[in-house]
């Protein structure tokens, strides 16, 4: 079983006025689905006090029914961390590194009270701001670690992460382009051992406030973390710009994600 978070849901709007919803999540978080397999969910939350819908994928019929699963969609494209979709090769050279899955939703009852409409910004235009911008004050909330709240200290840097598939087997991931989070020292001390983001967090979208309370900008997805359980000042966590990743699947996968209005909603 492969877990993770359903950070966000994508509303797409043709010209003609149809509109297809998409839950995103990691693509390693589904790195064993293929495109129009089914994705099953469990441990859906009434509210952000509690745990988030969480993604589980798998092929084992006796495991989905022993998380008492239910099936939210298909798995319908998706960027790897080599830069590979369902139907194109990975390219030659990688800028920047992407890790995102797109879920088209069947009737399943999202409860829209638990996202908000964010604004999307380009990654470029968060590179421009300064060190001291507010928009560098950012949370997420994820399966595992609920809300927690950061600051990016790196907007566009490198890093190479080493984790476990879905196999047991061990992976390396160079990342490209990502930004950098480190966590906030909380002022409940009972906290101060928590992560920013840990496994079962993939997923979760980082967002910042726009200006006033309860008006974001969505600036990443989560993907892939660097802990140190004994200094928690030099844990980091790692997500690949959103708009861009969003961008690219519009370039790339024109026959899913062609339409001209998209609006993201992020689980706040």
């Amino acid at each position: 079983v492969s877990t993770g978070t359903l950070g966000g849901l994508l509303d797409a709007i043709s010209i003609n006025g149809n509109t297809r919803t998409f839950a995103l999540t990691n693509r390693h978080v589904v790195a064993t689905l293929k495109v129009n397999d089914d994705v099953f969910v469990c441990n859906r939350a009434a509210s952000a006090t509690e745990q988030p819908e969480q993604g589980i994928a798998s092929s084992s019929q006796d495991e989905l029914a022993e998380y008492n699963m239910k099936p939210i969609g298909q798995l319908r494209t998706y960027i790897d961390t080599t830069g590979a979709t369902p139907y194109k090769e990975r390219p030659t050279r990688l800028s920047k590194t992407y890790d995102i899955a797109l879920i088209e939703l069947n009737a399943h009852p999202f409860n829209r009270s638990e996202y908000r409409r964010c604004k999307l910004i380009k990654h470029k235009e968060l590179i421009r701001e300064g060190p001291s911008s507010d928009i560098m004050q950012v949370q997420k909330t994820g399966c595992t670690t609920n809300r927690t709240y950061g600051r990016i200290t790196e907007t566009n840097c490198s890093q190479r992460i080493v984790y476990l598939d879905p196999f047991g087997n061990t992976q390396t991931a160079d990342l490209h382009g990502v930004i950098e989070i480190e966590n906030e020292i909380p002022m409940d001390e009972d906290a101060q051992d928590k992560h920013f983001a840990e496994s079962g967090d993939s997923g979760a979208i980082i967002v910042a406030e726009n200006g006033t309370p309860n008006n974001y900008v969505a600036i990443g997805m989560f993907t892939f973390y660097s802990n140190d359980n004994e200094n928690n000042n030099q844990s980091r966590a790692y997500a690949f710009p959103i708009y861009d990743a969003l961008a690219q699947l519009h370039r790339r996968e024109p026959q899913v994600l062609g339409e001209d209005t998209m609006h993201l909603y992020a689980h706040i």
